[in-house]
């Protein structure tokens, strides 16, 4: 995927963004997977090139109350506590995100700091 996007048409960081969004997005309606034999989930596959813990520029604007409940409402998150909420459950179900790995070197994927999940669960 890195090497198949372009400048002019899909820049990977934007690709890896939308990645990681649909991975948070995921892991913020884990629950719908509970009580079933195997949970549902996203994993950020592209975020293998993303080893920081800088949030990503989409998740950087979270810091602005208004776009931060504009990201929250684009996952299906009706407020900050109910994000807290459901951050607590996903951290729980998937071993503090760490099932979103998918490789051994891929744990240095930071998907708290990457997606600015401090921020996100502020009112």
């Amino acid at each position: 995927l890195k090497e198949r996007c372009s400048p002019e048409k899909t820049p990977f960081a934007d690709l890896m963004q939308a990645d990681v969004f649909l991975g948070l997005a995921a892991a913020m309606n884990i629950e719908e997977s509970a009580g079933s034999d195997q949970v549902h989930f996203w994993a950020p596959r592209t975020a293998v090139y993303y080893p920081n813990s800088r949030p990503l520029q989409l998740f950087m604007r979270a810091e602005d109350p208004e776009f931060r409940a504009k990201i929250r409402a684009a996952i299906g998150v009706a407020s900050a506590a109910d994000m807290a909420k459901r951050v607590e459950s996903a951290r729980a179900t998937l071993d503090n995100f760490r099932v979103l790995s998918i490789s051994r070197g891929y744990s240095r994927f930071n998907l708290i700091g990457a997606t600015n999940l401090q921020v996100l669960i502020k009112e």
